[in-house]
């Protein structure tokens, strides 16, 4: 199975384990959630000039009696973090049973993000009981990882022991990321209690190696290696070697050479760093091809380099694709289909000017396919 890169958007929440989402190169499933958009701007955040002490029951009397809704909202917006404090759970309760709006939503966010600090375990369990979809859905994470990263421990537990959903699994993730990089001995015991190969247990393992690699790279490769042979899944190892990749690409692609034989393993893991070589440095990359076994491998890892690197720049590497006399098919229609969808006026001239070869035969054949598509569509 195709993977799919994942090195998203790079929301790196400070050196929190959203850092994984930097540097996770995908996932078991492919699927990538992005959460960044869920965590309050700094504009609305509370400062700390907001503490203080609070007589929570006349605050109430006060908020109640007041019918003006933009004064209402002052009043929470300026008193809401000494509310949290003193109160979490009835600050929570009475925001929740306001009208619903996007400034309600960030100071629910608020709120629960202060509670997360002190007690992980109540803003998890308040939020999988009170929100919704895509907003349960996002502060769940935002969460997970306030707990995890002070102790993945507690939060591994408490998350495995909670029904299966979306929102579980992908917080369970962002955990044992975070686990794998502070104590990876105890996650990678850990990961014991999901055995198996089934999504999951696969998934926890992708982001407990992950982690690993984020500090202690060599070693989690060596791990990985074993482990992912144990449970037959090769493309775990290939996603670790591609997080060590994402900080020293030269390292994990000359380790990769050195301690992997020639083979599937290795033309997986090679598909891998070229996506990081093509995202970091293409030349860098072009050189490397050259010290792949020809064939399968240096085809593989061709493959993946252009179809990532044309992505972003394609006329960086159409001039270098359209040079190589052994350019696989698939190779060339990657770039063809790239070319198209990022310069579609250009698209027609840039094939008029191709020299006869695989580029040009695919690339043409392309407009055929394309003319023949807009024939059906236009047929009564």
């Amino acid at each position: 199975m195709k993977s799919t890169p994942l090195v998203i958007a790079c929301v790196a929440l400070g050196s929190g384990i959203l850092g994984y989402y930097a540097g996770l190169v995908r996932t078991k499933s492919g699927v990538v959630h992005s959460i960044s958009e869920s965590r309050p701007s700094e504009r609305t955040r509370l400062t700390s000039g907001s503490r203080g002490e609070l007589d929570v029951e006349s605050f109430l009397k006060s908020l109640n009696e007041e019918r003006d809704p933009l004064r209402r909202q002052r009043m929470v917006d300026e008193r809401l973090e000494a509310w949290v404090e003193r109160d979490a759970m009835g600050a929570l309760s009475w925001l929740i049973a306001q009208e619903p709006s996007a400034r309600r939503s960030e100071l629910i966010l608020d709120a629960i993000l202060q509670l997360a600090k002190k007690d992980p375990k109540a803003a998890a369990e308040w939020t999988m009981t009170n929100l919704t979809d895509i907003e349960r859905y996002n502060t769940f994470q935002l969460v997970a990882e306030e707990w995890a990263t002070s102790d993945p421990a507690s939060a591994g537990a408490w998350l495995a022991a909670q029904p299966p959903s979306e929102e579980r699994d992908a917080a369970m993730e962002l955990t044992m990321f975070a686990w794998g990089a502070e104590n990876s001995p105890q996650a990678v015991e850990f990961l014991k209690s999901f055995p198996g190969n089934d999504p999951l247990a696969a998934s926890l393992r992708f982001a407990t190696y992950a982690g690993w690699a984020k500090h202690d790279p060599e070693n989690a490769a060596m791990a990985s290696l074993a482990s992912s042979r144990e449970v037959k899944d090769p493309e775990q190892f290939a996603n670790t070697l591609a997080n060590w990749a994402t900080m020293d690409t030269r390292a994990a692609a000359s380790w990769l050479l050195v301690n992997i034989k020639p083979g599937p393993e290795r033309i997986l893991a090679a598909s891998e760093l070229a996506v990081i070589f093509a995202q970091q440095s293409p030349t860098e990359g072009v050189k490397w091809l050259a010290e792949l076994q020809p064939g399968d491998e240096r085809n593989a890892a061709t493959e993946r380099l252009v179809e990532e690197w044309s992505s972003f720049d394609t006329p960086a590497a159409a001039a270098w694709a359209i040079q190589q006399s052994d350019l696989t098919g698939t190779a060339a229609t990657s770039l063809v289909e790239n070319y198209f969808a990022n310069d579609e006026e250009g698209f027609e001239p840039w094939i008029k000017a191709l020299p006869d070869g695989t580029v040009k035969t695919i690339a043409n054949q392309f407009l055929q396919d394309m003319a023949a598509e807009e024939g059906d569509e236009s047929s009564p």
